[in-house]
Order: structure tokens, then sequence, then C-alpha cells
């Protein structure tokens, strides 16, 4: 038979089963639709970050550090090369108004302050309203400030209203719309506020204990290299305890979220493949038992085994294809909805694009799962024989019959399971190695799947066994019969128990991850305190706790020192080798750079 008759007679097999087929093909749906909704809406943002990233980031490189950043050495080598320089000093601190509304019960609120030169931004736009508002903090020339939106409603403020940062005063200028570096809510520990950093030292908010962030931004020539100069000097910024970050690691934070949403989505993806990919190896193995006949007068009619396997494998393979481009299809209109509604909270504008490589990466798995799992009915097809058509219940009790035709039939069967249980097993070690890009997960995440299945099988022989033993205790003969077909020839015990073990198993895992995640992010203000304040200074210890214990029931006053860990155990930190970039550096790099707002306590 050519292929084109395989396909028009694999189609002709189902004339009575499409609609069962095409519901276990709704597990393949729903696995691909996690799978392309996820890569297609982190494969374009990542191309917009990266488009855009030097507006990001406001600048081609930033050096950052905790206490002011020297104008020689680095700095004085950039400048002599042609850079510009604008500096940016962060902090954090109470923004008080000075008129306060009598209809708006607060007059203080926790802000951000980023005090800027008058070159910031290199690359991109903050803007404002009204659109002078930006100007006239850039300017420098009088105390203005620039607002969160989100100030307004909670202080009562307009533009033109009087607030004090520290000592200095300040007038509105206007709102702040967008920043960049920062999607459209305020992504650091109180409001946004603006100001120009010629005011910040008169704030008397710069001095020692206050936690501040010094940057300097550059504006580098054109083909000056960035990455080469960043590897050349890193050693030296991170002895002077700076931090330098390229434009290629703007939006670190935004991008990191992304890989482990992508991590998260491409498992929840998987289970739902492998669940789907069972779904449909169970119907066809179902549907190849229930074609037996058909298969064997195909075979009297002079069809090989070979080509009676590829009408049915084609029905497989179709019933697979059906179900990832469809679910691709709805994974990607998902993804490009979910960039609209979320447009207000990302860094950058997101179009997602059809993408030919995002889109194979996204149907592949769907098809190969479903073609692993279809494998193991297939190869049954082989041991059926065009005798089955004169004599089908000798042909029935020869295939697991005590003679040398069944024994042979079990060598068959043992020989054919083996090869389906190999790629089956390299297919998900595959699948899930490149959807997580490690061959060592894609390797544990098999080794867990085939030893669960170990297990299940075990437990399936035993219940049959137990079946058997507990029959001549059971009085009615209804339950006798049912526990009967438990272990009677033909039975599916085993398969079904364990399909139904490992989807369980799979769909608890998730569940597992998913409440880890959750109980790692949530927050239970049990034994918690409800009020925190901040940077309180040694000569307002006082007069805060004067005020605290008025209104709080119980209040603690907590020491913080900041500092860099050193050594461990008598061992100094090796600080050479942590890595440079931010999209890259994980938790284990970080401990050896961070510097740390410790505590200490006389109790506990």
């Amino acid at each position: 038979m050519n292929l084109r008759r395989e396909i028009i007679l694999s189609l002709k097999q189902t004339r009575r089963s499409r609609g069962k087929f095409l519901f276990s093909a709704m597990a393949i749906v729903l696995g691909v639709a996690a799978i392309s909704a996820v890569r297609s809406f982190s494969s374009s943002l990542e191309t917009a970050v990266s488009l855009e990233s030097r507006k990001l980031m406001g600048a081609d490189m930033r050096l950052e550090a905790g206490s002011s950043i020297p104008q020689n050495g680095m700095t004085a080598e950039l400048l002599g090369a042609g850079a510009r320089a604008a500096d940016v000093i962060e902090f954090n601190t109470m923004l008080r108004v000075e008129k306060p509304k009598p209809s708006v019960p607060l007059s203080t609120r926790l802000v951000r302050v980023r005090a800027i030169a008058s070159e910031y931004p290199f690359f991109g736009r903050i803007t404002s309203e009204p659109e002078s508002g930006f100007a006239r903090v850039r300017e420098g020339r009088l105390p203005v400030v620039l607002v969160d939106s989100t100030l307004l409603p909670a202080l009562g403020l307009v533009e033109g209203d009087s607030v004090f940062l520290g000592k200095q005063k300040f007038r509105v200028a206007g709102v702040l719309r967008r920043e960049p570096g920062s999607p459209g809510f305020s992504a650091g520990i109180g409001a946004p506020v603006y100001i120009h950093v010629s005011f910040a030292e008169k704030t008397g908010l710069l001095v020692t204990g206050s936690r501040i962030r010094y940057a300097r931004y550059f504006k580098l020539p054109d083909f000056f290299p960035v990455e080469e100069w960043k590897e050349k000097h890193w050693q030296e910024a991170l002895n002077a305890n700076i931090t330098i970050y390229t434009y290629n690691e703007a939006a670190s934070g935004v991008r990191r979220f992304m890989d482990n949403l992508t991590r998260f989505m491409t498992l929840a993806g998987l289970v739902i493949l492998l669940l789907g990919g069972l779904g449909i190896g169970l119907a066809m193995n179902v549907f190849v038992r229930s074609r037996m006949d058909d298969i064997a007068v195909m075979r009297a009619l002079g069809a090989t085994p070979g080509g009676t396997m590829r009408v049915f494998f084609i029905l497989g393979f179709l019933t697979a294809l059906v179900g990832s481009v469809l679910g691709y299809a709805i994974g990607f209109f998902g993804a490009r909805a979910g960039a609209d509604f979320g447009a207000a909270y990302l860094p950058v504008e997101v179009h997602v694009r059809f993408d030919a490589l995002s889109a194979l990466l996204s149907i592949l798995p769907g098809i190969l799962f479903t073609m692993a799992f279809v494998l193991f009915p297939v190869f049954e097809i082989r041991r059926i024989s065009p005798l089955r058509v004169l004599r089908r219940q000798a042909e029935d009790q020869a295939e697991d019959g005590p003679g040398l035709r069944g024994f042979m039939s079990r060598v068959l069967r043992l020989k054919y399971e083996i090869i389906s249980a190999v790629v089956l097993a390299a297919v998900i070690t595959g699948v899930s190695a490149g959807q997580s890009e490690s061959i060592a997960v894609g390797a544990f995440f098999t080794a867990g799947v085939a030893l669960a299945v170990a297990v299940l099988y075990l437990l399936s022989l035993g219940l049959i066994r137990l079946s058997r033993l507990v029959m001549p205790w059971i009085g009615s003969y209804r339950i006798r019969q049912g526990i009967a077909n438990l272990h009677r020839p033909g039975n599916q015990t085993s398969v079904m128990l364990t399909s139904a073990g490992v989807g369980a198993l799979l769909i608890v895992s998730l569940y597992t991850v998913q409440a880890t995640l959750q109980r790692e992010m949530r927050f239970d203000g049990g034994g918690r305190p409800n009020l925190y304040i901040m940077d309180v200074q040694p000569d307002q210890r006082e007069g805060v706790e004067a005020v605290v214990h008025r209104y709080a029931a119980s209040s603690q006053l907590v020491p913080m020192v900041s500092m860099r860990v050193k050594a461990i155990n008598g061992e100094k930190i090796d600080r050479s080798n942590i890595e440079k970039n931010a999209n890259r550096r994980n938790w284990e790099n970080s401990l050896r750079s961070y510097e740390y707002f410790a505590s200490y306590r006389d109790h506990l």
C-alpha cells in the first residue's frame, strides 16, 4: 500500500470512533497550549527587551554601589574614552505633606526617592503629567518633585502642593507615569518619586546609617567594547564593592521571573502531555483490540504486517498532529491576549508574533509523546495472524497458551515491549531535557516516571494475586464475577492501574510544586508586625519610642548593621568566579557579593 491509501484506510477505521479520539486528544491540546503560550510570550518578551535594552536601563552601562562612587579610576577611564556620565542616588524615606487635607487621614507615606542628574536618562524617556513636570525636575533650578500616581489619592496631593523629604521642602511638579527599567507598577519598597541630585544632600538624609544606593550611568561612544571592558574591570570593581551592569542585563528581574514562569508552565505542559499521550495510547489499545478481526481480514487480503502497523500508526500521528496544532493555536492567541492585558505592567511593549522555531518546539513534544505511547498497541498488530479469520478462538488461546506457539508469542511481545519502552524513555528524556535545558533534569524526570510505573505495575500484580485469593471467601455472585474480571485472561488491570496511578502521581506532583511556590511567596500576618518604622537614627530613638508606645500595643526596636560576608568558618570568601551577567547570576553568586543589613538581639 502507498502512503495515500494508508492514510485513507486509517481514516476509514475511525468512522464510528472519531469522537473518542478527539476527546483523547484534548489533553494534548491543553498540554501544547500551555507550552506554546509561555514559549510565545517569553520569546517575544526577550526579543522586546533585547531591542529596547538601552532604553530600559537608560544608558549603555551602570556602576552601582552602597557608597559614593569615586571619580577617579574606572570613571576617569570611561570619561577619557569619550563617555558621558550621570549620577543617580536612590534611598527610601517618608514623604510628608506640608498642609494635610482634612478629608485625607494620611499625611506621610513611605517613598523610594531617585535623585537624578540632568543628563539622565541617556536613552528612553521618563513620562509625566503634565509633560513639563519631568523637565522641571531635570533642570535642577528649583526644589520640585515628581510623584507616583498612587500618592495622589493616598495623600490628597495635587500639582503645586508642598511636601517634605527630610529637611528639604519640595513642590509637586507633576505625576510620574513611566520610568526606565520599571514596569507600570512600583517594583521597589515604596512609591517612586524623582528629585534633582543637587537637592539630595539638602534633605539631610545622606548620612551614615541610611540605606543608600549610588549609581553612575554612562553613555558610551559608538562601537565601544562594553562587554570586554566589563570583563577587564570586573574584579577591580568587585574589590571596591561596585557592581557593573551593561545594557544587555536590563530588566534582569523580569527576565528571571519569566525564566521561572517558563520552567513551571513547561512542567505543567509536560505533565499534561504525558497524561494525554497515555490516554491516546490506551484508546488506541482498546481500538486495536476491537479491530483485530478487521486487521486479520486485511492480512488475509495481502496486507503486510508493516503496512497494517503503519495504518494505525498514521491514525495515532494524525490524532497527535491535530491536537498539537490546535493546542499551539490556542496557546499563541492566549499569549497575544495576555500581552495586551498585561501591557501596563510590562517594562516594554510586547508584540507576540508567529515564530516558526517556537511553533515547532511547541508542537513537536505533543507529537513525540503521543507516538511513543502509541507504539505499544501498534506493535501488538504484528502478532495478529491472517488465520484469525478462520479460527479466532484457537488464535486467542495460542497467543498465551502453554505450547511453543504461546512461548514464542510471549517472547515476541516482550521484545517489542522493550523496544517501545526504550523509545518512550528516550522521548521523555529528550523532550524534558530540551524544555528544561538540562540533561540532568530530563534524566531525573524520566527516572522518576519509570520508578513510579515499576512500583504501580508491581502493585497491580499484587492486586491480581489478591483477587484470586479472596474469591473463595466472597458469598455474593455479582461481587465474585466483578472481582474475577481483575484476573481473567485478557484483563486490563495492570494497564489501567498503572495509567491511573501515573496520572494521579503527576497531578499531585504538579500541585505540590505549586503549593511550595505559593507557600514561599505567601505573607502570613500571624506573629508578624503590621507596622514597620525604618531607618530610625540613635538621636531619634526616644521620640519614636514615645510615639509608638502611645498608639501600639507592643513594639520592638531592632538594630540594623550593614555588612558583607568576608569569611565562613574562617575561610575567606572567594569572589573571583562570581557570575558577571545579572541575568544568569544565581543565589550562590549573590550570597558572596551582596551587602546585607543584619540584626542582633539579646533574646529570641
